[in-house]
């Protein structure tokens, strides 16, 4: 029995997602073009070559939106359209990205149907714009959108951007069908009012779109002489004070429409959303509900309302009151604040030791609070300058032990990191502004405190038995007792940044630790590795290591365990490749530094495997930055050449963190890296960027 076809229309729903370019994305603006990135397991073209319904149903969903990025994927679409005169009638959307000369005209002459173009004008002088100058004339879109790039407050001026301008001023007149415009510019330079003129005097403009709400006044003098419906603004990552006085004009304010997705007031203030009132006003929640299940029940809901400080702070945030949800849940009742408090206090930074002491009183008074503190981090506990207010109080070591002797339940503890000011632990009824939040301890920088061992010993004795993270640096006046290690028992990741001797006289707990997968050793005493070299550490799988202390003993015990490994750079050119030896078993290798010159590529690739390491997928170079000129280059070309020659025991991958991939046609022509990339995945080897991104050869 034949199989019943599927109609058009259901194949065309099945193959939407996968070849349709969204709007948004297709709009895009931003700094760096979407399409840069925009990338796909697959090529979306092989749908086409499934069967001759899924080509019908597919090309016309192919073709739709048709992103160009560089002269060869301008000229590979001129052919096609050349050589099927209908696929031009499929294109309702073209975002063209540079100039691409000749092959432009040949486009615009076959899609008559478009409704929405993009245009760049950030272009350089070795682009060619006659093409496409000559077929704008050609179509008559209904949406003009214009991309600065990367020069939003800069204008870039030559020959081609000028020849470019000066079209899209003659053809706007003709494009009778234009009414909506995606304007650029922030300010009205002499190019933008160029622009802006023709679509004034045209009178045919609906829908105008802004980058930020700082160019809504002079575009709305430039336009309200058209019959506008809708002045739609795009989020801004700042808003500028008096930036929105605008919104006094209430004609203005009636047609300005913020794109963010959120609803906003008077003065561009973001309103609170209008809640329907409740059928029942004197409805009361859980009214003859046990006060133990309410609390239960109200604790997990605010547990879940308030979102996790943790996330908060690893993107970012304000310190505004107005934007913080979480401590308007601590005013909503007596009752709200006090399930609500332990929450609040989750996850504590203490930036400044005023912070300290604002802490301190809220665990006084509050004495909820401490028990559900998860983690802590201490940056700073020690007075600097004059601060009469705090003239008796406690030292920073005695700061340290009061609010560890009450945070009795920690899971993570650290501390010496950097964090920006005001992103810190407040006492809300004090600093309404202020907001709870925790920082990591990044160890590549110099600490800013440390921990008296003190200190760190009560951490151990009320903490210890359910902290998984420690990441502290300590002190220590003389040799301490290694027994405190028995006090970790779930321990997780040991960051160890001490110069902390312990005594030679007593035997150390060889079961200690024995939960630790990942230890970093920033700082350490030669007592310290060899401590742990006497340990088992069964769990123990990833070592970052960034002390001149001599590993070898460390790694001739503990090494076969290791799968990850991070090393100094000057750690690696004194190991070079017997690492491969200690440590048998690594599936990644990381070389950390600073500055990746000539001297470093030869220590790279020294450290590269010689012999075929079957367990080792991944080489990780971590440096800030690299020296482009034409000795480390020529240095780099030999260390690929070795890479090709050397097949059987490369890596898959190569890592390399000192840069991102060029997004653009002119840097990718121009790249070394795009050029040492291409050569070694013809090799077998992958090159990933910062991003860890691997490159994708582009149509040439």
């Amino acid at each position: 029995m034949s199989s019943v076809p599927l109609p058009d229309e259901i194949i065309s729903e099945i193959l939407a997602p996968t070849l349709k370019i969204s709007d948004e994305l297709f709009s895009d603006t931003s700094e760096v073009s979407p399409f840069a990135t925009y990338s796909s397991d697959s090529p979306t073209s092989t749908c086409l070559v499934v069967c001759k319904a899924w080509l019908r149903v597919a090309t016309p969903l192919l073709y739709n939106t048709v992103p160009l990025r560089s002269k060869a994927q301008a000229k590979a679409l001129s052919v096609a359209l050349s050589g099927n005169k209908e696929l031009g009638q499929f294109i309702k959307k073209l975002r063209v990205e540079g100039g691409y000369g000749p092959p432009m005209h040949t486009i615009l002459q076959y899609a008559p149907n478009i409704t929405d173009i993009l245009l760049s004008l950030q272009l350089y002088s070795a682009d060619n714009t006659t093409g496409l100058c000559k077929g704008l004339k050609l179509i008559s879109p209904t949406r003009l959108i214009l991309w600065n790039g990367r020069s939003i407050f800069r204008e870039p001026d030559n020959k081609m951007i000028s020849q470019l301008v000066n079209t899209i001023c003659q053809c706007i007149p003709e494009w009778n069908r234009l009414c909506i415009f995606d304007c650029p510019f922030h300010s009205p330079t002499a190019r933008a009012v160029q622009l802006v003129l023709p679509i004034a005097k045209a009178k045919r403009l609906r829908t105008l779109v802004l980058p930020r709400p700082l160019a809504v006044p002079w575009a709305y003098e430039k336009l309200k002489g058209c019959p506008l419906e809708v002045i739609q603004v795009k989020p801004a990552e700042e808003i500028w004070i008096g930036e929105r006085s605008y919104e006094k004009n209430p004609v203005i304010r009636a047609l300005v429409q913020y794109m963010d997705g959120r609803p906003h007031g008077k003065w561009g203030i973001v309103a609170t959303p209008i809640i329907t009132p409740s059928l029942n006003p004197s409805f009361v929640p859980l009214a003859n509900v046990p006060h133990g299940i309410k609390d239960k029940i109200l604790g997990l809901v605010l547990y879940f309302a308030m979102p996790d400080e943790e996330a908060a702070c690893a993107g970012g945030f304000s310190t505004n009151s107005e934007a913080s949800p979480r401590l308007s849940l601590l005013l909503v009742s007596k009752a709200f604040h006090r399930l609500a408090l332990p929450h609040y206090y989750a996850h504590v930074t203490i930036t400044h030791f005023i912070d300290a002491a604002s802490f301190i009183s809220i665990l006084a008074k509050y004495p909820s609070v401490g028990p559900g503190v998860r983690s802590l981090t201490f940056c700073t506990l020690y007075l600097e300058g004059d601060y009469p207010e705090l003239e008796g109080a406690p030292d920073g070591d005695d700061w340290a032990s009061i609010i560890l002797a009450q945070t009795t339940g920690l899971l993570r503890f650290g501390g010496g990191g950097s964090v920006a000011p005001g992103h810190a632990v407040g006492n809300f009824e004090q600093f309404g502004t202020r907001r709870t939040s925790v920082y990591g301890y990044y160890p590549f920088s110099p600490p800013r405190t440390s921990i008296c061992w003190e200190a760190f010993e009560r951490l151990a004795n009320l903490a210890g038995s359910s902290l998984r993270e420690v990441s502290a640096p300590l002190r220590a006046e003389q040799p301490v007792s290694t027994t405190i290690f028995n006090e970790f028992p779930v321990l997780q990741k040991l960051n160890w940044t001490s110069d902390t001797t312990f005594g030679d006289s007593e035997c150390p707990p060889v079961d200690a630790l024995a939960n630790m997968n990942e230890l970093w050793v920033t700082k350490a005493s030669s007592s310290f590795l060899s401590v742990l070299t006497q340990m088992k550490l069964h769990s123990l799988r990833r070592l970052v290591y960034l002390t001149s202390v001599c590993p070898n003993s460390f790694l001739e015990v503990h090494g076969a365990k290791l799968a990850e490994l991070v090393i100094c750079v000057d750690q690696a050119d004194t190991l070079k490749s017997k690492i491969y030896t200690l440590c048998p078993n690594l599936s990644s290798i990381t070389i950390y530094g600073s500055r990746l010159v000539q001297a470093k590529i030869q220590i790279v690739q020294d450290i590269c495997p010689r012999e075929m390491v079957k367990s080792l997928h991944k080489i990780i170079l971590d440096f800030d930055w690299w020296d482009s000129d034409k000795k480390n280059i020529s240095a780099w070309d030999t260390f690929f050449r070795k890479f090709m020659y050397q097949r059987d025991s490369n890596p898959g991958e190569l890592q390399v963190k000192c840069f991102s991939w060029p997004t653009n046609e002119r840097d990718i022509k121009k790249s070394e890296w795009v050029r040492w990339a291409e050569a070694l995945a013809r090799g077998g080897l992958t090159v990933t960027d910062k991003a860890g991104t691997k490159w994708k050869t582009r149509l040439r």
